[in-house]
Formats: C-alpha cells, structure tokens, sequence
C-alpha cells in the first residue's frame, strides 16, 4: 500500500476497528492476541532453515519458556523445552 494512498490507508484503518469490535463482542481482547515468531537459520553450503513458533511462558515445567510450533503439524500442538 502506498504511503500517499489515503484512502487505502482509512480502509485498513477501518477494517481493524472492525475487527476489534468484532474480538470485543466475542470477549476477547486485541491486544493479548500474538503472532508466531518466525526464525530463520543460516546453514553450511548457503541455505537456510527456518521454523515458527510462539515462546510462552512455562508456568508448569522446569524452563522459563516452552516453544510451540506453528502452525502445528497434523493440527496437533507440538512443543518444545527452551534451553
């Protein structure tokens, strides 16, 4: 999107107030919504490897963080202990 697009600019504007009056009515709150990470890892011979996940607190286990997956293989959670 252009940054001199203005009217491009006020349709996202509106498109995201729109979606949190939308969470709002569902309970739910925008701004404890997260995005996954995504972490990209240079290799030997110039490629590349890269996974995405969500660092969550781990209030139960043993780490600070545990690492799920994203999106989950087999829609199935997958997780990982942080060192």
């Amino acid at each position: 999107m252009s940054r001199h697009d203005e009217a491009a600019r006020e349709r996202a504007r509106e498109a995201l107030r729109r979606l949190r009056r939308d969470l709002a009515g569902q309970g739910l709150d925008a701004d404890a919504c997260s995005r996954p990470r995504c972490i990209i890892e240079p290799l030997q011979g110039g490629k590349l490897d890269s996974w995405c996940g969500f660092r969550l607190p781990d209030r139960e286990g043993p780490n600070l963080y545990r690492w799920v997956a994203w999106p989950p293989p087999r829609g199935a959670a997958r997780t990982e202990e942080s060192p």
